[in-house]
């Protein structure tokens, strides 16, 4: 912010003005009848009185626009032929209506029930009061009422070196709020913690953690920024919100149809290329456990005569749980038959290759991934009514409680039990 520029504005000693020749437009957007207005900023402090001076600039910016507007120009015309004591009435039943509606909203017990003025019921006012020659105070403007969109501005404005690809992002978090709230824009006192507490529930259907974090802290830093200029005196509703942190348990995922996946695997023309999705649709595996996976990880185990894969991951482990061996299910047999080691240099190579195979495809949600076939696998065992213990120890899943119960089945009777749970997964 340039620290001389105080255009509009005047420190009459304790505090800054804000003073500016109104064209007739603005007079009209404002309500008055004066050329200069004068509005006192309330604050001492310049940085202060210059973001609160933006703002207001930003409202005037709208004056000529609205100005010619059909819908004020049709208001105007409506009430020139009323009597000067019919509009008075008129204009103190609208005034009455606007001053309970916002006292409503402002009220620290408001919990959403009532939606704020529309911009029409606030325009009949102003084409109201200036026809009937009011020279009260707007009670709309009595109180300085900051717009989530004016805040950002006014931000921007501030912030003119932030990298656009910032800007962006902010941009981008204002717009999933209005979308949420189905508004153009939203007044920032109205917004409280019981309206973010339930942005979060609607956003936890969309988004990772991580994404309704971003969301959350842009949307928290312009309100902390609106906060500071219009010396607001209550909490960040954004802040402290008790968001969990990123479920490693894939429940952020999507599942991928049979139909979805039928489509990448006609898709993929190198057979050593569709083992992976095979793989994990019939064992529930990680993509990092399945490039674990060795020739010699593929045996028959002699006393059951079962076909299995042992998932050794070591380090790519993700917990001892991870560590193996998952009977192969009929149909996975032809798949892997004659595998000698994979194609591709790592599991990341493959996923990269995968994301931009899904891409092309039109699976552009980034939710539907190739981890989200494991959640396939779990929610198949689950519909299936497979008792969830044996579930977990297939998939890799840590066990709930202490039951131990098939934690280890690599020999005789659980083995078995685990092919005949496996055989009854879906042919993919």
């Amino acid at each position: 912010m340039n620290k001389k520029d105080t255009k509009y504005l005047k420190f009459n000693g304790t505090s800054w003005v804000f003073q500016k020749r109104l064209t007739s437009a603005e007079q009209e957007y404002l309500g008055v009848q004066t050329k200069v207005h004068n509005k006192s900023l309330e604050t001492d402090s310049r940085r202060d009185a210059c973001v609160k001076r933006d703002a207001i600039l930003l409202q005037l910016s709208k004056a000529r626009q609205q100005n010619q507007s059909p819908q004020y120009s049709a208001l105007i015309k409506k009430y020139q032929g009323y009597s000067n004591e019919e509009l008075k009435k008129k204009l103190g039943d609208q005034g009455e209506f606007l001053s309970e509606n916002f006292n409503y909203i402002n009220h620290p017990e408001y919990r959403g029930g009532l939606e704020e003025p529309t911009e029409a019921e606030i325009l009949e006012y102003k084409s109201l009061q200036v026809l009937s020659g009011d020279k009260n105070k707007n009670i709309i403007e009595d109180k300085y009422r900051l717009r989530l969109s004016q805040a950002f501005d006014a931000l921007m404005l501030e912030k003119e070196d932030l990298p656009d690809k910032n800007k962006k992002t902010y941009a981008r978090s204002i717009k999933i709020f209005l979308q949420y709230l189905n508004k153009d824009d939203v007044l920032m006192y109205v917004i409280d913690r019981f309206m973010i507490r339930n942005f979060i529930t609607a956003l936890k259907k969309q988004f990772e953690p991580s994404t309704i974090r971003t969301i959350l802290s842009n949307l928290g830093l312009i309100w902390e920024y609106a906060r500071d200029a219009e010396r607001y005196k209550s909490e960040n509703p954004f802040s402290k919100q008790g968001l969990p942190s990123k479920d490693k348990n894939s429940k952020y995922y999507l599942n991928w149809t049979i139909d979805e996946l039928h489509l990448i695997l006609e898709n993929i023309n190198n057979r050593n290329d569709k083992l992976p999705i095979y793989i994990a649709w019939y064992t529930g595996s990680r993509l990092d456990e399945i490039y674990s996976v060795a020739p010699d990880h593929i045996y028959v185990e002699k006393k059951t005569d079962i076909k299995v894969i042992s998932f050794k991951p070591e380090q790519d482990g993700k917990n001892e749980y991870a560590s193996r061996v998952v009977p192969v299910h009929k149909a996975l047999e032809e798949h892997i038959s004659g595998f000698n080691g994979w194609n591709r240099s790592s599991s990341n190579a493959y996923g990269k290759y995968f994301g931009a195979l899904k891409k092309k495809l039109g699976f552009t949600d980034k939710r539907k991934a190739f981890h989200s076939i494991r959640g396939n696998t779990a929610t198949n065992f689950e519909n299936l009514k497979v008792p969830e213990h044996i579930a977990n120890k297939i998939v890799g899943h840590k066990p709930r409680g202490d039951s131990m119960t098939y934690s280890y089945y690599s020999e005789g009777p659980g083995l078995i039990l685990a092919k005949e749970t496996v055989n009854q997964l879906p042919v993919l």
